[in-house]
């Protein structure tokens, strides 16, 4: 199901490993290789973070045509979501 859009990417709701996640597809598919190379990157340093405020990188897709991010699926939405709510 789609969560939302950006303008990096659109949102899915998902599953991996029996995990409610969402999956922000990337809305640009041709990443160059320093692109992808700084991607990789990002990802890597992601991963490492833990931490209770910090949503959690569970995996990314490097198959060309559907570059993604695996993440914790944040069950009360996003942070401009939260913030923009008057509740």
């Amino acid at each position: 199901a789609k969560l939302g859009e950006g303008g990096f990417g659109i949102v899915y709701a998902g599953k991996y490993r029996y995990q409610d996640v969402a999956i922000k597809q990337f809305l640009s598919q041709e990443l160059t290789e320093s692109s992808l190379v700084e991607f990789k990157n990002e990802a890597g340093i992601m991963a490492q973070l833990r931490h209770a405020n910090v949503v959690q990188l569970q995996g990314i897709c490097l198959e060309k045509g559907h570059y993604s991010m695996v993440m914790e699926l944040m069950p009360k939405g996003s942070l401009f979501g939260l913030l923009h709510n008057n509740q």
